[in-house]
Parts: structure tokens; C-alpha cells; sequence
């Protein structure tokens, strides 16, 4: 069974955390598990925004999904209600419908995960 969660275990991506200039104290970190990592995403936290800076999932596009999901609910149990990507591949995000063509922001978490968003998948 897959396990999506925030790991507490940050100083496991230090070289991760250092490559993206992240410090420990602002690191939000959501691993995908089934009996071993198999995605991970890596944010941090600055002036009430969540910044996710990358995402690893292979070729699953619905574990990527999920992965971001739980980060930005992760993110608003913080009461942050925006979040901004900062990934090297924008077109995975449009395809799933976090993001629009030349946007980066989703304005209102809380309003972004209350519609199911990955109903409009392009196959």
C-alpha cells in the first residue's frame, strides 16, 4: 500500500536541500512509500507561500498527483493558503490542472483542493 506523508527525516535529502539552497528549518518534505521511497517532493515555507522546488515520481503521473496534493494539504494544516512551483517541467503541472499556461501560483489551496482538479487529465 503507497504511503504519502511528510517525513520527518529531513537530513536524509540534505544534498537535495543544499542543491535547491533550502534550509532545514523551512524544508517541507512529502515522500511516497511502498516498502521504499518511490517519489518525493521537495518545499519549503517563506512568507506564507509554499514554494514546491521539485517533484520525483518517475513516470507516474497519478503518483505525482498525489504527491502534490498531499503537500498542499500538508501546507494548509500550517494555515498557508498559496503555494508557487519553482519545477524544472511546468507541463505535467498544466496537464494535471494545478496550474494554467504562463501561471506558477495557485492563489487559494484551500480553494484549489476543494474541486477535483484531476478529473480534467488530457489522456
Amino acid at each position: 500500500m503507497i504511503e504519502i506523508k511528510p517525513t520527518d527525516n529531513i537530513a536524509n535529502y540534505k544534498d537535495k536541500l543544499e542543491e535547491h539552497g533550502i534550509s532545514n528549518d523551512n524544508a517541507m518534505i512529502i515522500v511516497a512509500e511502498d516498502g521504499k521511497e518511490i517519489g518525493h517532493l521537495i518545499s519549503y515555507i517563506e512568507n506564507a507561500i509554499l514554494h514546491i522546488v521539485e517533484v520525483e515520481c518517475g513516470d507516474d503521473i497519478y503518483l505525482y498527483d498525489g504527491v502534490v496534493r498531499a503537500a498542499l494539504n500538508s501546507a494548509m494544516t500550517r494555515n498557508i493558503d498559496k503555494a508557487q512551483f519553482h519545477v524544472k517541467d511546468m507541463g505535467i503541472l498544466k496537464k494535471l490542472c494545478f496550474v494554467k499556461d504562463g501561471e506558477e501560483n495557485i492563489e487559494s489551496i484551500m480553494k484549489f483542493l476543494s474541486k477535483c482538479k484531476s478529473c480534467n487529465i488530457d489522456k
